[in-house]
């Protein structure tokens, strides 16, 4: 069997699902350290994400072409807050309303590449089951609660709550930000 090697820190749970399953997606294992420490309290504590050796320079590449690097973000040395801000979009529903989930999450993006501040977007499906990732980078909060406040965006959540209050589908959404 290969050695286990790092190529990746998660800063939090949903970032290391993310990744996870972006490598699973390219038939890399994958193993998380601390994976099962998620606590009632949230989703915290950095995760070491570890692949075969042999397999790590692709899994680093597959890392790396999901979330950007520095050179992408163009900040404003007069912001508050010029750091990256990653938001997780996690979808959990069911068989029937897949094609509707898979819609309304492209419409999400589609959306949030309107928005000024607005950096990439990366959408995982999960092998096996029924789960949707979307992973959107910002160039900071404050860009993301601007597009949140739009009419557009107003408009899109109402079909999200519809599937959460008939049971098809769960919808988290969490900015992700560093330790």
């Amino acid at each position: 069997m290969d050695k286990l090697v790092s190529v990746f820190t998660a800063h939090d749970v949903s970032q290391a699902c993310v990744i996870k399953h972006a490598l699973e997606n390219a038939d890399i294992s994958v193993q998380i350290e601390d994976e099962t420490l998620q606590s009632g309290a949230g989703r915290q504590g950095a995760r070491q994400l570890s692949v075969p050796r042999a397999r790590a320079a692709q899994a680093r590449d597959i890392v790396a072409s999901i979330l950007p690097g520095p050179q992408v973000v163009q900040s404003d040395a007069s912001k508050d807050d010029a750091s990256v801000a990653m938001v997780l979009m996690h979808v959990k529903y069911d068989d029937f309303v897949e094609d509707e989930v898979e819609e309304l999450g492209q419409d999400a993006i589609k959306l949030c590449k309107q928005h000024p501040g607005f950096i990439s977007a990366k959408q995982f499906c999960v092998k096996e089951g029924n789960e949707q990732y979307i992973l959107l980078a910002w160039e900071n909060e404050l860009a993301f609660a601007t597009c949140k406040q739009s009419s557009a965006w107003l408009l899109l959540m109402p079909q999200w709550s519809a599937l959460q209050e008939d049971g098809d589908a769960i919808l988290d959404i969490n900015v992700l930000t560093d330790p």
